[in-house]
């Protein structure tokens, strides 16, 4: 149950991320998600070094998996994403759909995911319904961007689906990133 629970964070902090963004504009933005990653590793790094840090340790307790690399290693990673978002996007919407579909398709994707029995032939820690959730999480980003959104989950959808050693926080915003500067 507790993936599901990181899942509807996950959401979550893609909204914060986006509500930022509108509020705040792109420069601060930045700023915010820059010192929130250089905090998020230190705090890693006190981690790793064995350091009990009394008000993050029980959160981490609540939301982090079994078997990561290292604590904090998803968070960090989507803070990135959000990050690159923001800053390899020509425009801004452009990066708020980006977040939009790793917060809500990835969200989603993982929730459906763990629902799921129909097996991806490419990828057997994947399924169809996991696949499915991702599409439906990410199509709201056409009231960001328009029907480039469409091709734009599709593809999207289909590079979280693939085994890299990526983290697919960080997959997302690269293909979608990539994509919107090619083809909008």
């Amino acid at each position: 149950m507790r993936e599901i629970e990181r899942k509807y964070l996950h959401m979550l902090f893609a909204v914060a991320c986006i509500g930022m963004i509108y509020f705040f504009g792109k420069t601060a933005s930045i700023i915010v998600l820059f010192i929130i990653l250089v905090i998020g590793s230190i705090i890693i790094n006190q981690k790793i070094l064995g350091k009990k840090i009394p008000f993050i340790d029980p959160i981490v307790m609540l939301f982090e998996r079994e078997n990561v690399r290292f604590i904090g290693y998803g968070s960090a990673w989507f803070v990135a994403g959000c990050l690159f978002s923001i800053i390899f996007t020509s425009n801004i919407n452009y990066a708020i759909a980006i977040i939009w579909i790793l917060g809500f398709g990835d969200g989603l994707s993982g929730i459906f995911g763990k629902l799921g029995t129909k097996k991806l032939f490419y990828n057997k820690n994947k399924t169809l319904e996991g696949m499915f959730g991702f599409f439906i999480g990410s199509v709201p980003s056409i009231l960001i961007i328009g029907s480039i959104a469409i091709p734009l989950s599709i593809l999207c959808m289909i590079a979280e689906s693939i085994e890299t050693p990526l983290d697919d926080n960080i997959i997302i915003p690269i293909v979608g990133a990539m994509f919107l500067g090619f083809f909008a």
